[in-house]
């Protein structure tokens, strides 16, 4: 006999390791997981950027070893469906995993293209530029 699933469907958000940290609980000790949304990040609207959320499982990604990955498990009555961001400001709020993944990962897409176009320049780079800069001023 097959074992029946417990769960409809699997979420899966990835996000680069720097937006991603593992602390210990100042309640119980226990470990937590966070993920910092992007700036530039626009969920229905609003800019949600350098809002956290806290994923109950987020692993290394196995494809990537720069990303890590979140799963969100959503029941077959709808439970965990909505994930809670906060933000430093202390407001809080729940949406939709679906429309929250969706908003990533279009940031994360824009994030490439302007890197592609050179838009955008890595911190190496910038450095490389500010140190060339420097010698030619001497």
């Amino acid at each position: 006999m097959a074992e029946e699933k417990k769960y409809k469907e699997r979420v899966f958000i990835n996000l680069h390791k720097s937006f991603c940290s593992t602390f210990e609980s100042k309640v119980d000790g226990s470990m937590v997981n966070r993920m910092t949304i992007p700036k530039g990040t626009v969920l229905n609207g609003e800019d949600i950027g350098g809002c956290r959320i806290r994923p109950k499982y987020m692993n290394e990604n196995s494809l990537d070893k720069n990303m890590m990955t979140a799963t969100f498990y959503i029941s077959y009555e709808g439970k965990g469906e909505k994930v809670q961001i906060t933000n430093d400001e202390g407001w809080s709020k729940y949406v939709d995993v679906h429309e929250l993944k969706a908003a990533m990962d279009k940031e994360r897409q824009q994030y490439a293209e302007k890197m592609a176009a050179g838009e955008i320049q890595s911190r190496a780079q910038a450095a490389e530029k500010d140190k060339n800069r420097g010698e030619e001023l001497e």
